[in-house]
Order: structure tokens, then C-alpha cells, then sequence
């Protein structure tokens, strides 16, 4: 009596560890097997869950959620004033800023760490205005300002 059973025939059981090795299946190949099943998986998808919700608002509804919204956004801030893009300089430091490296910022000069620094330490009133950034924040400011300057249509 001849069983079909891969575990208890051994030819059959070497033909079923060889197919395993290969990766195949007869002359299907595994991956397509795989491929198979999941596309299975994905057929029976729930129709709820892609439904648009039933509920309208009114206009009077929807500007008063925007004008509650607005009072909120007035009385808490997010973000800080140094996180904030373009927030670290004020208008009167980078006015003091520009006056001060006016030559830099209209020409194509190459803008040195150390030659900035000093040319900061040497004006009282700048100093006291940009003090309190790093060398690396002026001379990006500087390159900036620069870029703006480039910008504009009617360089002086």
C-alpha cells in the first residue's frame, strides 16, 4: 500500500524537500504563490470605513468656529521668537547690522568670521545692538541681506 503522505514516503518526501530548497511549487514558483494570496487578502475590504460622513454645518456654524478659532490663536503662540523663520534679528539690529557691513552686503567680497568680529568690537553702538549673537548668525545674516540686496531692482 502506497501512501501519498510526504512525511511517510520517502521518495515522496525527497521530492517535497527538493521542491522546498528550489522554491517551487511543480512549475509555479513560490513568489508568485505569495503574490497570489496577498492580492486574496486584499478583496474583502469593508465599504463602512470608505463612507463620507452624513453631517452638514451651517454658515453660521462654520463662522463661528472660525472666529473661535481666531480668539485662540491670538492668545497662545506656538512658537517662540527664536524658533520662529526670520524671527532672531529684529528690524532696528538688522538696520544696524547692514549700515555697519554696507560694503560687505553690496559687493561680492568674501565675508571672514574674525574680520566681521572685529569690525563689531570696534562700534560701540553695534556691539551693544548685535552682541548677543554668534559670530556664525551675523555672517549668515550678513549673506542674507546680501541675497536680498541682489534682489532688488533698483540697486544703489
Amino acid at each position: 500500500m502506497t501512501t501519498r503522505d510526504p512525511k511517510t514516503n520517502k521518495q515522496n518526501q525527497q521530492a517535497w524537500h527538493k521542491r522546498v530548497q528550489t522554491g517551487t511549487c511543480g512549475d509555479i514558483k513560490v513568489i508568485k504563490v505569495r503574490d497570489k494570496v496577498r492580492s486574496l487578502f486584499g478583496t474583502g475590504t469593508d465599504n463602512k470605513s470608505l463612507q463620507l460622513p452624513t453631517e452638514e454645518e451651517t454658515v453660521d456654524q462654520k463662522m463661528q468656529r472660525l472666529t473661535q478659532d481666531e480668539d485662540s490663536k491670538s492668545s497662545v503662540s506656538l512658537f517662540t521668537k527664536s524658533s520662529r523663520r526670520g524671527g532672531a534679528f529684529s528690524d532696528e539690529q538688522t538696520n544696524t547690522l547692514v549700515t555697519l557691513f554696507e560694503d560687505l552686503v553690496k559687493t561680492t567680497s568674501i565675508i571672514e568670521r574674525a574680520s566681521v568680529m572685529q569690525r563689531l568690537s570696534e562700534n560701540l553702538v553695534a556691539k551693544a545692538v548685535l552682541g548677543g549673537f554668534k559670530p556664525l548668525q551675523i555672517c549668515d545674516k550678513i549673506r542674507t541681506e546680501r541675497k536680498r540686496f541682489r534682489k532688488l531692482p533698483n540697486k544703489k
